[in-house]
């Protein structure tokens, strides 16, 4: 499988605007706005794709269980409950992607 960096030292991720999240600001528990990091926005993008877990672990040269928290973290800031979530936005302002090819 040939890995390609798509955020991180040395490599270009997709930007916050290409994403259609903006900074993908949510309310946190206290009611303050909790932007999504330039790495989760990266990951947001692979998350709305077909591949699976390990394999953007993989393409980010990351450990799954990395993944796992990035991806928590991720759902918690955007309210959301799982990857279904993310593909059709319910209440929050995450509009669609194209999604990253995997060779």
């Amino acid at each position: 499988m040939a890995a390609t960096r798509a955020g991180g030292a040395g490599g270009v991720g997709p930007s916050a605007g290409s994403l259609g999240i903006g900074r993908g600001a949510a309310l946190g528990a206290a009611g303050a706005v909790e932007p999504l990091s330039e790495r989760e926005l990266t990951i947001v993008h692979y998350l709305r794709s077909d591949l699976t877990l390990r394999e953007i672990a993989a393409d980010l040269y990351i450990s799954v269980n990395t993944m796992k928290t990035h991806t928590r973290h991720i759902y918690r800031k955007l309210g959301v409950t799982g990857r279904r979530d993310l593909i059709t936005p319910r209440e929050t302002s995450i509009t669609p992607s194209p999604t990253p090819t995997h060779p």
